[in-house]
Formats: C-alpha cells, sequence, structure tokens
C-alpha cells in the first residue's frame, strides 16, 4: 500500500513538473513569436522633393530628394528611367547633371525612390524637358477668374501655348482685383483663404500644373499680396490707412488694401504661401503688390506707434506733398520694412522646398512713393518682373529701355538679378522690334519676356504672338 502510494505520487509529481515545463516552453514560444512578430514589423521610409520639369541645355540640373526612416535604418535611393545624361547617387539620391543640344526633348517617366531594403518609397514619376539654349523663354501672365472655370479651359490654354512657343505660365493662384471676386480669394483648395465663387469643386492649380508640365512648359503661381479685400474685411486693424485732407482713413473703394508692415497680416500671406508650397509643385512661386500707393500710406495706429517709438515723431506730422528730409526718412524705413519681408518669404520658401525659386512683379524703381526698393530685397529673389506696360502710364515706347526708363532704373538696383519685363501683347510690330533690339543690346540680364493680358487669354490675343514670333522672332 505505501508501495503504491510513493509511486502514485511520484507519477504526480512527473506530472507536475512536465506540466510546469511545459508552461516554460509554451511561454518561451510565445515570447520567441511575439518577439519575432515586434521583428518582423517595419515602418516604411518616406521621401519628399519636388524635381524641376525643365533645364536648358547647358545648365546644370540639380535636384536632391530628403528621406527618412522612423526605424533608423540605412537607406539606399534608386532611380528608373532617368535620362542619360543624368548622374545619380544611390547614398543620397543627387540627381544631377548637365544635357547638351543633342539632349533636347522629354524624358518621360522617371522614378525616384528609397528602401530600408524591407519596404520602399517613391516620389510622384515626373518627367523634364530639355529646353534649346537659344529657345526664347516666354510667360504668359493668367487672369484666372477671366480664364479659367474648367479642366477644359486648361487643356485649352495649355494647348495654345505649346503652338506659340510659351514656356512659363503664370497663373492667378489668388484674386489679384477687386471685382465680382475679392482680391485674396482663392482659385485653390485653401483651407486659409476663402475659396472664390464657381471654384468651389474646381482646384486650379492641381489641375493646371501636371498638365503644364507634361507640356514642358513651367509654372509660376502668382500670389498677390497686400491687395487684398478678404483680409481687409477679416479685422479692422490690418486695413491699410491712408492721411486724406487731415484724416486717416482706409485705402478701400474701388480697391481695399492691407497694412504690408503688420506682423499679423505678413503672419496671414506667409500662410497661404506656405499652403501653396506644402501643396502644390509649381516651379516658382512669384509675389505681386508688395508695396504702398503714395507716402501718405500706411499711417494706420500700428504703424504710427512703430515709427514713433522709433523716430520720436507722429508719421502724419510729416508733410508728403513735398520733398523733404523727414519724407525721405520715413519712405526709406518703410522700403526697409518691405524688404524684411521678402526675406521672410525667402527663408520660407528655403524651408519647405528650396529648389523652388521665387520672383516679383515690380513697379518703376523711379516711383519712389510706392515704397519698392530692389536694391533692398535683391538677395532674397531669383528673378524680378519689372512690368513695363508704357502706354498704361502715358510714357513713350522708349521709356521701357531708356536711361532712367524702367528696365534701366531696374537693373542698376538689382545688378546680376535675372529679369524678365512684362508686356501686353497689343503694342505695334515696330515698338516691339525697338524693345527687343534694346533688350539683347543693352540688358544682359534680361532671360526671359512675360505678356500679360487683363481679359481672355483668346485666340485674337494668342494671335498677337504669333504675329510677333512670327515677324520679328522672341528675344533671346
Amino acid at each position: 500500500m505505501k508501495i503504491e502510494k510513493k509511486l502514485h505520487n511520484r507519477i504526480i509529481d512527473t506530472i507536475k513538473i512536465v506540466r510546469s515545463v511545459l508552461l516554460v516552453l509554451l511561454v518561451a514560444s510565445i515570447f520567441s513569436c511575439n518577439k519575432e512578430e515586434v521583428k518582423k514589423e517595419n515602418k516604411k521610409p518616406e521621401i519628399t522633393g519636388t524635381p524641376s520639369s525643365s533645364v536648358i541645355a547647358g545648365e546644370e540640373y540639380m535636384f536632391q530628394p530628403s528621406a527618412t526612416d522612423a526605424d533608423g535604418d540605412e537607406l539606399t535611393f534608386r532611380v528608373s528611367n532617368p535620362p542619360n545624361w543624368v548622374s545619380f547617387n544611390e547614398a543620397t539620391g543627387a540627381f544631377t547633371g548637365t544635357p547638351t543640344e543633342a539632349d533636347v526633348g522629354t524624358a518621360r517617366g522617371i522614378t525616384i525612390s528609397v528602401t530600408d531594403g524591407v519596404a520602399s518609397a517613391s516620389l510622384k514619376v515626373f518627367n523634364i524637358t530639355v529646353i534649346p539654349s537659344n529657345q526664347p523663354q516666354v510667360e504668359i501672365i493668367i487672369r484666372t477668374e477671366e480664364n479659367l472655370h474648367s479642366p477644359d479651359d486648361v487643356t485649352t490654354l495649355i494647348n495654345r501655348a505649346v503652338e506659340n512657343g510659351i514656356t512659363i505660365i503664370s497663373v492667378g493662384a489668388k484674386q489679384d482685383e477687386d471685382t465680382s471676386i475679392k482680391s485674396g480669394a482663392a482659385f485653390y483648395n485653401s483651407a486659409i483663404a476663402p475659396i472664390a465663387a464657381g471654384y468651389e469643386s474646381f482646384d486650379v492649380l492641381a489641375d493646371l500644373i501636371p498638365k503644364a508640365h507634361q507640356a514642358g512648359i513651367k509654372v509660376r503661381a502668382w500670389l498677390p499680396q497686400f491687395h487684398d479685400q478678404v483680409a481687409f474685411d477679416k479685422n479692422a486693424a490690418w486695413q491699410m490707412m491712408k492721411l486724406e485732407n487731415g484724416n486717416v482713413v482706409p485705402v478701400s473703394g474701388k480697391e481695399y488694401f492691407v497694412n504690408p508692415l503688420h506682423p499679423d497680416v505678413q503672419a496671414y500671406e506667409l500662410s497661404i504661401i506656405e499652403e501653396v508650397l506644402k501643396n502644390y509643385d509649381m516651379d516658382e512661386i512669384v509675389l505681386d503688390w508688395i508695396r504702398f500707393d503714395n507716402y501718405n500710406m500706411d499711417v494706420g495706429d500700428f504703424t504710427r506707434t512703430a515709427y514713433n517709438n522709433q523716430f520720436g515723431y507722429d508719421p502724419i506730422t510729416i508733410n508728403f506733398a513735398t520733398d523733404n528730409a523727414k519724407r525721405t526718412e520715413w519712405n526709406d524705413w518703410r522700403e526697409q520694412g518691405l524688404a524684411n519681408y521678402f526675406g521672410k518669404v525667402r527663408d520660407l520658401v528655403n524651408a519647405i522646398k528650396p529648389n523652388v525659386k521665387l520672383g516679383v512683379y515690380v513697379l518703376s524703381p523711379e516711383w519712389r512713393e510706392v515704397g519698392q526698393n530692389p536694391s533692398l530685397f535683391k538677395d532674397y529673389i531669383d528673378n524680378i518682373s519689372p512690368m513695363a506696360y508704357y502706354d498704361d502710364w502715358g510714357y513713350s515706347p522708349d521709356w521701357v529701355y531708356r536711361s532712367g526708363g524702367i528696365l534701366s532704373t531696374t537693373y542698376q538696383k538689382v545688378g546680376d538679378v535675372p529679369i524678365m519685363p512684362a508686356f501686353d501683347t497689343d503694342y505695334p510690330l515696330d515698338v516691339f522690334e525697338d524693345i527687343f533690339d534694346a533688350l539683347e543690346a543693352d540688358y544682359p540680364t534680361v532671360y526671359a519676356i512675360s505678356f500679360f493680358e487683363y481679359g481672355e487669354w483668346n485666340e485674337s490675343k494668342f494671335n498677337n504672338l504669333k504675329n510677333i514670333r512670327d515677324n520679328l522672332g522672341f528675344p533671346k
């Protein structure tokens, strides 16, 4: 009986030991499986960047994507369908090269990707068009409300641009004038500015940019700044104020302006630029309306306080009607304030998409009253477009190129900054001939010309360009 009991106890003990061992093995197995599962989890790398869609033969093309990996894994870059003139660095993703005239044409379907050895991520497929070095660079400026109301309108515009040798389209991303659409309304899917009426389901930038790039045309997103009724209505403290008949009143009525020196106004406009940079693959940002209209602006509370704190007197005590030391001091201060804003835009572009260029439309530097001094902001921009609409300002055609005229004074202010003067399309051929001859003879930094149309770019307007091209050729 005792033997049986001992045997029974041993069997029970053995079962307990076996059960414990099995339990340990089971736990170890589960832990090992979980560990293996954890080990197998891998976070996909991320890659960002916007390669330029074109390059002129003989000029260097450079693109550097950015890539990150949350796991800290070593990354390797890959490229598919690169043109034969490109060198590609698999360690850094640097995509560089200098095409020749023999490479003129479009390389399509290029893809740059990055992998951590397990997962990969890719940029959008892109094309690169090599433009002949002797091909003129020609821009058309598109007022969106007059031209683009549907994808079909965009397609028609692109086709006409290609037929007429247009290489750059500047498209209004934001309303520039006060019409049935308020200045400052957006023509793209903005979360900041109200979307212009009729464009709630049509994002002009999203539709136009890829179509233009497919056709080898660069896109400049045209962003007017301080001519902005939306911002004017948003906050009374933001409104541009002027001294008129002894009274301080808003600049409003036919046109609405906001104070370009007010930090909150600047922050608002910068947020729109940031939104466009982050969401669209344009080649350039081109600014406009960074100015005042006269010496008697802005004299709002913020500006008066800031100026009084620095100089010890209220700017509304200045005699703005005559040239005097105080008016000069006031204008120098305003000019520097606008130049500082250019610096903020430059920093923003560099932080988000450093390969995107920054340009600006300007009035003639001889008009000191508007507060635009290109010599103060030339280091922040990649190109400058003086608006050479001589007939709009009541000048003779030679004002465009003569000493003291708009090109001469702009060139003196900006030095080697590339210049793209803007013209109307309907000047007589002999006027264009004189202008083009002067550009080629006297202005070596003019790299392109631009044509503006306030209304619709219809067939008649494109025929004007065809007439110029066929009879004179565009300057190179």
